[in-house]
This record gives C-alpha cells, sequence and structure tokens, in this order.
C-alpha cells in the first residue's frame, strides 16, 4: 500500500453526513456552561412557585387573601411560569403583556355586564339581543386582537381571559358572578381575575432579583 494512503485519515473515506456526526461525539462529556444557570433558574422558579402556593398552604399567609383569589392561586402560579425569563428585561415585557391582555379582557367583560347585566339567563332566546350582542362581542374582540400589531403575550392573556368569560357570559346556566350595572364588585370573577394575573406577571421579574 502507497505511504500516502496509509497516512490518509480513514474518516476521509466516510460520507460527509456520517463524518459530521463522528466528529460531533467529540464534544461529548465537555461541561456546558449554561447548564448551572439553568437548573439554578429551575430552582429559583420552583421555590417561587412554592411560595405562591403558600396563599392556600399556610392559613396565616391565606388569611389576608379573599377566597376569590385563593381559587385563582393554580391560574396565578400557571401564568408566573408563561412570564418567567431569565433575562430581566424579557421578563418585565412578559409582564406588562400579560396585564396589558388581560386587562383589556376585563374591560370588554365589564362593558359587556354593564349593559346587559349578568349575560344569558335561562328562558331566553338564542336570537335574543343579549344573545346576539354576546356573539358579535365574541367574535368582534377576537379578531380586534388577533388583527391589532401588539405583542404576542398580549394576544395571548386577552384571548384565554375573554374566551373564558364570554362562554359564562353565554351560558344561561353559568353562576359565575361578575361586576354588573357598570360598578367594580370585590367578587367579580373579572376583578379578581386582574388582581391573580398582576400578581403572577409581578412575581416573574421578582425572581430575577
Amino acid at each position: 500500500m502507497p505511504a500516502k494512503d496509509e497516512e490518509k485519515p480513514l474518516l476521509s473515506k466516510l460520507e460527509t453526513k456520517e463524518r459530521n456526526a463522528i466528529e460531533d461525539m467529540d464534544d461529548i462529556g465537555d461541561t456546558n456552561t449554561n447548564f448551572a444557570l439553568a437548573v439554578q433558574l429551575s430552582v429559583r422558579t420552583a421555590v417561587m412557585m412554592m411560595l405562591l402556593a403558600s396563599i392556600v398552604w399556610i392559613p396565616a399567609i391565606r388569611k389576608p387573601f379573599p377566597n376569590q383569589i385563593q381559587a385563582r392561586v393554580p391560574l396565578m402560579i400557571c401564568l408566573f411560569v408563561f412570564t418567567v425569563n431569565p433575562l430581566m428585561g424579557t421578563a418585565i415585557q412578559n409582564a406588562i403583556g400579560g396585564i396589558n391582555g388581560t386587562f383589556w379582557a376585563c374591560l370588554h367583560m365589564w362593558v359587556m355586564n354593564g349593559i346587559f347585566p349578568g349575560g344569558m339567563k335561562e328562558g331566553m332566546s338564542p336570537t335574543s339581543s343579549c344573545a346576539i350582542f354576546g356573539w358579535a362581542n365574541f367574535l368582534i374582540f377576537t379578531f380586534v386582537v388577533l388583527w391589532c400589531k401588539c405583542g404576542l403575550g398580549t394576544k395571548m392573556f386577552a384571548l384565554a381571559t375573554d374566551i373564558g368569560f364570554m362562554l359564562a357570559f353565554l351560558d344561561p346556566k353559568s353562576t359565575m358572578p361578575f361586576s354588573e350595572n357598570f360598578a367594580i364588585s370585590h367578587r367579580g370573577t373579572a376583578a379578581n381575575t386582574m388582581l391573580a394575573t398582576i400578581l403572577g406577571c409581578l412575581a416573574a421579574p421578582l425572581l430575577n432579583l
């Protein structure tokens, strides 16, 4: 065998795809500098989630919070997970987007219950003015949110919150309480959802501190 063939690396006889796969295996075992940061963020996130859950778990902490907020602690923790980010600026941006989107959904429901207090009631026709008003608002609000040039977080929070509200508004058997007649009630679902969203979203930037 000629000397030049003996000195030629064996990898050169493989196809490019196979050669790249073998060369990538050389990096196995190397330390990833981002791993420690990811573990730290995971632990801090879990601790903050437990602190939020203590509103339900610990009676002394639960006492100052109304029952309506306690019932929304799972939602609060879910919103916190969606908002948290290792970058402080991005966490603040996510929090502002979430609060902004929830605000528009709550405002929309407040106006609707101001015009038609309680929404659909048993005995109302599916073609009644309340039903037509509800479906028209549902479709128009969804279209405007999807059409407008706002952040994805704002769209997600606005649509997720508003769809839940609209299902209650259009359901004659719904017993979900809302602020009515253009008043703000501390028992209102929209008011307490807004408060829970603010607490959950503001916990995300605090995590970075």
